[in-house]
């Protein structure tokens, strides 16, 4: 029995193949390349399985995937365009076409062959899900919430929740953010999801949870040792609302010393303290490179 190994095709078997069992075999390889994470090898090999046989749908629908993989979106889009002209409602060809334009950075494009998906399928969830994050990542919150919405009515999987919890805490809806946040992501995992553990911190503080807010913005700052800002949120608190004070003027330091910059937040705080722990935090302020005035604060230039 002839044996066929990644990357390896004796010969001898071979030429007792039709054209038709060899690129299946060439096309086995190319999607154990693709599994593998090694796009360009995968494309090798289902370009001489599509040499083969021609009518090789399969293969060319994995040769998109490798040149997507593999950033070669441009020639995603050619061989995917080509296969959807022969079969203009196959949902799964439209939305690859979406994603491969929208990893081109043409969110319309990408938004019209989802849309057209849907149109096919109006419970197709990959769609709604992907229209809701291009939603989301323009800050189209609203039309982000619909696609999600309807998305989770069909699938309540990690994805879809972290999608939606997101964006309703990019709009200030708090308590059903929670809902789908919580749980995705713990202060003591070896790798945290950064964007929603400060969303959690941020809803905690809001909500005057403040140790646990802590907690999660000490996570955030050891995922991210250059981010100031959960060092700054960690100083408000114990400055305003648990008083840790040296912690928090530690903190403070900690952030100004990252380039914290929102002059605005920085007076709000000066606002909010006085006597003597209001001068401690003038004097870290002035220090970091701002001046002070009526309780304006401005960076020297």
């Amino acid at each position: 029995m002839c044996a066929i190994g990644i990357g390896v095709l004796v010969t001898g078997c071979a030429t007792d193949m039709t054209r038709e069992e060899l690129a299946a075999e060439y096309y086995n390889l190319g999607t154990a390349y693709l599994e593998l994470g090694e796009p360009e090898r995968a494309a090798e090999y289902f370009l001489r399985a599509i040499d083969l046989d021609r009518e090789f749908v399969e293969a060319d629908f994995n040769l998109a995937r490798a040149y997507v993989e593999g950033d070669r979106i441009s020639s995603a889009i050619s061989v995917l365009s080509s296969l959807l002209a022969e079969d203009p409602q196959n949902t799964t060809l439209l939305r690859m076409l979406g994603y491969a334009y929208y990893r081109a950075g043409d969110d319309e494009r990408a938004r019209e062959y989802y849309e057209s998906a849907l149109a096919e399928n109006e419970a197709d969830v990959d769609a709604l899900y992907n229209l809701g994050v291009i939603e989301s990542e323009g800050e189209r919150y609203e039309d982000a919430l619909a696609y999600l919405e309807r998305a989770e009515a069909l699938d309540d999987g990690e994805d879809i929740a972290r999608a939606l919890g997101l964006v309703l805490f990019a709009l200030d809806r708090d308590e059903e953010a929670a809902e789908r946040l919580v749980g995705l992501t713990d202060p003591d995992d070896d790798e945290i999801d950064v964007e929603v553990m400060w969303a959690l911190a941020e809803i905690d503080r809001r909500t005057g949870e403040f140790a646990t807010a802590l907690e999660r913005y000490r996570a955030v700052s050891e995922a991210d040792v250059d981010d100031p800002r959960p060092r700054y949120k960690s100083a408000e608190i114990r400055l305003l609302h648990i008083d840790e004070e040296e912690a928090g003027l530690a903190d403070l330091r900690s952030a100004l010393e990252r380039d914290y910059s929102d002059t605005d937040r920085l007076e709000l705080l000066l606002a909010d303290l006085e006597g003597t722990r209001r001068e401690l935090v003038e004097g870290i302020i002035i220090d970091a490179g701002f001046e002070i005035e009526d309780g304006q604060v401005t960076r020297v230039e």
